[in-house]
């Protein structure tokens, strides 16, 4: 089997925004529950057993025709292909590798949002009027 394809955020983000594919964070869990943002409405499917990769990849709920990209912070995206290449054997139809990864997305200017288990910062609570 081929390694998946590598996209470049500019390409990935123009295709989540017409809905043609979701993002994978494929940061392991240690790193992931360190995190405090992700990439737009992005699943942690963590890099690991390659059991543990295939149960989180089937209970997606997308079809194998929606595109997957998977994106992680690791030296030329190891944990990124990990997942991209179980998401293939499963029968995911288009599965690529952000290029760059998490760092690459940044230094474009693309939206993050919080992770789910990160705390808001509190916003100073307003000052009454005298």
């Amino acid at each position: 089997m081929s390694l998946p394809d590598r996209i470049d955020p500019e390409v990935a983000y123009e295709l989540f925004l017409e809905g043609r594919v979701v993002f994978i964070d494929a940061r392991p869990k240690a790193s992931y529950a360190e995190a405090r943002f992700q990439l737009p409405e992005a699943v942690h499917v963590p890099a690991g057993s390659g059991a543990e990769i295939s149960t989180a990849l089937r209970s997606l709920p997308y079809g194998p025709n929606m595109g997957i990209v998977t994106y992680c912070e690791e030296p030329h995206e190891a944990a990124s292909y990990q997942v991209a290449r179980y998401a293939k054997e499963l029968g995911f139809q288009d599965v690529s590798v952000l290029a760059g990864g998490y760092a690459a997305w940044a230094e474009a200017g693309f939206p993050f949002e919080p992770t789910p288990h990160s705390i808001p910062i509190a916003e100073p609570a307003p000052t009454p009027a005298l």
